[in-house]
């Protein structure tokens, strides 16, 4: 039976792209609590429950904290964070933000598109690239305004973007769960969503899923 933190190995500081850094064990793997959603502020690691309204709180060693809730935000599918406010939503275009230092839900607004997968774009036009399952990423701003969007092949099955500006490029990653369930997709922005390449998580992951 896994604690907190236990499992764990040495953290790995790399740049090269997919090469695992760490991986720690979720504290409620076992309890049917449903971890789904994952972002850091940098100074701890936030997960969410899908199927109810607690986010729970990891320190950067993968040590289980404690868990709270944002008032009414509830059942988020992935996180994104600006820097000083979390974002979510539960597969519907109500997008929540919330402080999560004061554990309170700052306000919402409505998105162009159901939202399960998010990621904040912090540079060109500024906003949230969000998506449910395996409709098309789309870029909106907190107006619910569309600024990009592009298609992709249907059956990516989306849980989670990442966006990524850098020495490497610029580029949005997305979690799927086809194939192996555990896909890293990855689109490049500037050429507006070019599909790149797919790595498969499951042939470094070591800890069970």
């Amino acid at each position: 039976e896994k604690g907190p933190g236990a499992g764990t190995g040495q953290v790995n500081y790399t740049d090269d792209p997919y090469d695992l850094q760490f991986e720690y064990p979720a504290n409620f793997l076992i309890s049917g609590l449903s971890e789904a959603g994952i972002e850091t502020d940098g100074s701890y690691i936030y997960t969410t429950q899908w199927n109810g309204n607690n986010i729970w709180r990891y320190d950067m060693e993968g040590n289980y904290i404690d868990g709270f809730v944002c008032g009414s935000a509830a059942s988020l599918r992935d996180l994104a964070y600006d820097g000083t406010y979390f974002y979510g939503g539960a597969a519907a275009n109500t997008v929540f933000q919330m402080d999560f230092d004061s554990q309170t839900l700052v306000g919402t607004f409505s998105a162009p598109v159901a939202v399960r997968a998010i990621a904040y774009q912090d540079s060109g036009d500024i906003g949230f690239w969000a998506n449910n399952w395996s409709t098309a990423p789309t870029l909106f701003d907190e107006t619910g305004s569309t600024l990009a969007s592009f298609n992709i092949n249907g059956d990516e099955s989306f849980y989670g973007f990442a966006y990524m500006n850098n020495d490497l490029g610029e580029a949005l990653f997305g979690n799927g769960q086809s194939g192996s369930g555990n896909l890293i997709y990855k689109y490049d922005l500037p050429s507006g969503g070019s599909f790149v390449e797919t790595f498969d998580m499951m042939t470094i992951l070591s800890l069970p899923i």
